[in-house]
């Protein structure tokens, strides 16, 4: 480890130290906020800088498990931190963002990855799949809407959310 990561490691403890103080403490809630948020950036450095360091020793295969298993860690953290405090809407956000965030990331890389292996640097597609996909997401965004609004307004369809996702779910697969 250089002396820059040990630096930051320490630094990551210093925030993860003062963000608890903070909290206990009854210091300002957005200070706290963006002192915690800070320390939990670092954490999830961290987990990256751990799994690339095991990876190196034990291969990509152990990477990829690791990466996979403790990547989204730290928002599994802030769901739980949630939900303990009873802030369900801010669990259910922060699942949908990440979500959104990592097949968005993943969309992406797949995206710059096919265009570099293409012979003119185009990524190209049978039509099938695009429309298929495309039709996919356009039935999980309407259910989701259809059910946020009924969910807000409190709908008597709400009752019924459960059964909607049950019936969206098979439509998808």
């Amino acid at each position: 480890m250089s002396r820059n990561q040990s630096l930051i490691l320490g630094a990551i403890a210093v925030a993860t130290v003062a963000g608890g103080v903070m909290h206990y403490a009854g210091a300002p809630a957005v200070a706290t906020f963006i002192v915690t948020g800070v320390a939990l950036a670092g954490v999830a450095w961290v987990v990256a800088f751990a799994t690339e360091a095991v990876g190196e020793r034990f291969g990509p295969g152990v990477t990829g498990f690791l990466q996979s298993s403790l990547g989204n860690l730290p928002e599994f953290f802030v769901v739980l931190f949630a939900l303990n405090k009873g802030e369900v809407l801010v669990a259910q956000l922060s699942l949908i963002g990440s979500l959104l965030a990592n097949g968005l990331l993943v969309l992406g890389l797949v995206i710059v990855v096919g265009a570099r292996h293409a012979d003119d640097g185009l990524m190209r597609f049978k039509p099938r799949l695009p429309n298929d996909t495309m039709t996919m997401l356009m039935l999980a965004v309407f259910i989701i809407v259809i059910l946020g609004i009924a969910q807000s307004s409190h709908d008597l369809a709400a009752q019924h959310s459960e059964a909607i996702s049950v019936v969206a779910h098979d439509a998808q697969f």
